[in-house]
């Protein structure tokens, strides 16, 4: 059994689940500056280009399977 704080919520993945639901509520509910949401929206537009570019040089099917762990 780990005692460090990574090796336990490396064993608890539920808590780091419900911790980004709450940080996705607040986010909702609070008001973000506009530089932290510019930041925010340009990161989500990098991760889609970068996903559907992945998706169209894929050789195999199988190279994308791993898209649910990203």
């Amino acid at each position: 059994m780990s005692t460090t704080v990574k090796g336990r919520l490396l064993a608890n993945t539920d808590i780091i689940a419900a911790l980004g639901l709450v940080s996705i509520v607040v986010m909702m509910v609070v008001p973000l500056p506009s530089g932290l949401l510019d930041i925010l929206i340009t990161l989500n537009i990098t991760a889609s280009v970068l996903t559907l570019m992945l998706a169209v040089f894929a050789q195999d099917p199988l190279e994308f399977s791993a898209l649910p762990s990203l």
